[in-house]
């Protein structure tokens, strides 16, 4: 996730940071790759402008395999109250909404249409 004031986008796209970010991503350097998107957003300002404006770059990488951990364990302890639920109280019924993969993807930037993960 990058997070940067209009200095950097004032000159670079969404590809370009992306491209920027990404060697870091994979070595897991965030703090390197905000200095680097910062030293780039620079540089293009100094060959288009004669004054530079404020440049401020956070990342944040997410462990997306943490988040797909958390949610197999909340579903286990979810089907874990099912089952207890069940041998416990026959009578009393229990609605409990799966963990949803679509919305797991929808919130990490992936895209669907129409119901489906394109």
């Amino acid at each position: 996730m990058v997070i940067a004031s209009d200095g950097v986008w004032e000159f670079l796209s969404n590809e370009d940071v992306a491209n920027i970010v990404a060697p870091f991503y994979n070595a897991g350097q965030a703090e390197q790759a905000a200095n680097q998107v910062v030293r780039e957003s620079a540089n293009q300002w100094k060959m288009k402008e004669e004054v530079i404006d404020d440049i401020t770059c956070v990342i944040v990488f997410l462990d997306t395999k943490l988040i797909e951990r958390s949610l197999k364990y909340r579903q286990a302890q979810i089907e874990n109250l099912i089952s207890q639920h069940k041998e416990t109280d026959q009578e009393h019924s229990i609605f409990v909404q799966p963990v949803n993969k679509h919305f797991l993807d929808y919130n990490l930037g992936a895209s669907y249409e129409g119901g489906v993960k394109k």
